[in-house]
Parts: C-alpha cells; sequence; structure tokens
C-alpha cells in the first residue's frame, strides 16, 4: 500500500519536492480490507501524523520503549516515525474519558500494546510485516494451535 507520492517542482527555489498525496477512502479502504478496525478518524488522524510528523513533547518514555520491545521480539524494524505515532496512538487510545464497547477485539481504546503496533504495521501498508507480527503473538491474534 505506501504513501503514494507526487513529485511537484519548485522553480523558485531550484528544487523538486516529494509531498505525499492521500486519497483518503482509496487508502482508507485498503486499510480496512487487509484487517485493519480502527475508525476512520483514527486513521485520518495517523495520516495526519505521516504527513506533519509526530513531536516527542507528551510521549511517555514507557510507550516508547514498548513499541522499541515488540519490535526487537518479533524481529521486525521500526522508523523513528512508526514508535512515535505508536506512542501518540497508545496515549490518546488509554484516554480515560472516551466510551468503550463491550467488544475488546474492536474497542480502539482498549486495544492491547500488541493490537496498537499491528494497526500501526497495517496503515503503514507492511502487509508481510504485519503477518510476521500477528504470528509472534498467536495467543492474542488468534493464531494459536
Amino acid at each position: 500500500m505506501g504513501v503514494p507520492v507526487e513529485t511537484l517542482a519548485a522553480p523558485d527555489f531550484g528544487f523538486v519536492v516529494d509531498v505525499p498525496v492521500f486519497d483518503l477512502e482509496e487508502c482508507y479502504f485498503l486499510y480496512r480490507e487487509n484487517g485493519g478496525i480502527l475508525p476512520k478518524e483514527r486513521y485520518q488522524e495517523f495520516l495526519n501524523m505521516q504527513m506533519s510528523g509526530v513531536q516527542t513533547k507528551g510521549i511517555r518514555p514507557p510507550s516508547i520503549q514498548q513499541a522499541l520491545g515488540m519490535a526487537r521480539f518479533t524481529g521486525l524494524g521500526l522508523s523513528r516515525q512508526e514508535v512515535l505515532i505508536y506512542g501518540h496512538l497508545r496515549q490518546i487510545m488509554k484516554d480515560p474519558e472516551q466510551e468503550e464497547s463491550n467488544d475488546p477485539q474492536t474497542d480502539v481504546y482498549s486495544l492491547s500494546d500488541q493490537r496498537l503496533l499491528a494497526e500501526i504495521l497495517l496503515m503503514e501498508g507492511r502487509l508481510d510485516d504485519h503477518q510476521l507480527f500477528t504470528s509472534a503473538y498467536p495467543n492474542i491474534f488468534g493464531k494459536g494451535t
């Protein structure tokens, strides 16, 4: 899936810039088609974070360590941006002011750490890595024997 890029010439400045171009409906459809469960509002927030970057301010160090630990356990590499997005989403998804549903499998406000990172891999279009990651946690993703 990945992020589509449009190359724009900036003649006034004498250089060319790659600018991410998103078709929200298409990207969200592909994300959901591949098993994503986050609502469109959270997905849109993710795209905005991809485009503008995530600031480290307010992200708790344990969230960063958790993301890095899961990546190490599964043998995956995460970009700095993916780690920061995980930390940001972990922070806002643990908001006690949000309503929770009765289904812990689809309630985005109570996603486990592993499920949240799996969602980020899907949103990034890293389907093979998503498969590897979910296989490393069979009891969480229902792939146990």
